[in-house]
């Protein structure tokens, strides 16, 4: 569990409630609404690569 700016933020582990953390401070927010950390009308169309990356396997090393 963390305290900042008055919000109380929980999570089940370490890492979970570094990104919660990271969420909050991402999103910049002024007051309370359900579902705080969800991004609405995000259009990833058009902003992902069409490209496999290139890639080698740790076994083929």
């Amino acid at each position: 569990m963390s305290e900042k700016e008055g919000w109380d933020l929980m999570a089940d582990t370490p890492c979970s409630l570094l990104g919660l953390v990271t969420v909050y401070e991402f999103k910049n927010l002024k007051a309370y609404h359900e579902y705080w950390w969800k991004e609405e009308k995000i259009d990833f169309r058009g902003k992902l690569s069409e490209e496999k990356p290139l890639y080698t396997s740790v076994i083929s090393q």
